[in-house]
């Protein structure tokens, strides 16, 4: 067991679809117990119990690999304002004018509290841990910055599932990416993808008010 948990260790291109296979299986009762519900609560719940189980599983790999997920650095918080700003003027400038352009389901969003929960609160909280805390950090390990930076990003775009939210995640993937590289805080890439996330809501909000009047 010890091996194949050292196996599990996501510092290369294998292991991490290995331990993506086995996090979705583990995912699948969620999928059944959530089947039929509204889209903004069920295609969430699905993401966020895959994470789970990948997170769960992937911190008895760092064990078994006698590595350790977070040190002292990792929950210090360092943004600052030049970050918070880059955030912001590109989810207004460039990501939700594409989104809005190219068309997306997303637009038509009820806004209830659980699809704000999800997105606001629980997808940066657990999508940091993923990608930059687990991901990031393990492949690291192995390649230079560049590439674990463009290898996590881009698996934080494909788990989007919408085509069309891709290009703001593989952008937002390099970044924060970058961010954890620069920083080793996890808590701070957390908190800017909560400030894009927010942004992101408050604009599609205020431009499907605008749509109705």
């Amino acid at each position: 067991m010890n091996r194949f948990l050292q196996f599990l260790y996501p510092n290369n291109i294998v292991s991490i679809l290995c331990l993506t296979l086995i996090s979705f299986i583990l995912s699948i009762p969620v999928a059944i117990i959530t089947y039929g519900m509204s889209k903004d609560f069920y295609e969430p719940a699905i993401v966020s119990s895959l994470i789970c189980a990948f997170l769960t599983i992937a911190f008895f790999a760092f064990r078994a690999k006698g590595v350790k997920m977070f040190d002292s650095t990792t929950f210090q918080l360092k943004i600052n304002i030049k970050m918070v700003l880059i955030v912001i003027g590109f989810q207004l400038l460039v990501n939700v004018p594409f989104t809005y352009f190219v068309g997306s389901t997303n637009w038509e969003s009820n806004f209830s509290f659980s699809f704000l929960f999800m997105v606001v609160i629980i997808a940066p909280i657990l999508e940091e841990l993923m990608f930059r805390g687990v991901l990031l950090r393990a492949l690291l390990s192995k390649y230079s910055d560049k590439v674990s930076i463009l290898i996590s990003s881009i698996l934080f775009a494909l788990i989007h599932i919408h085509p069309v939210q891709m290009f703001g995640a593989l952008f937002f993937g390099l970044y924060f990416g970058y961010i954890f590289v620069k920083t080793k805080s996890l808590t701070t890439v957390v908190i800017l993808h909560l400030i894009a996330n927010l942004i992101g809501v408050i604009a599609m909000y205020s431009v499907q008010r605008l749509l109705q009047l």
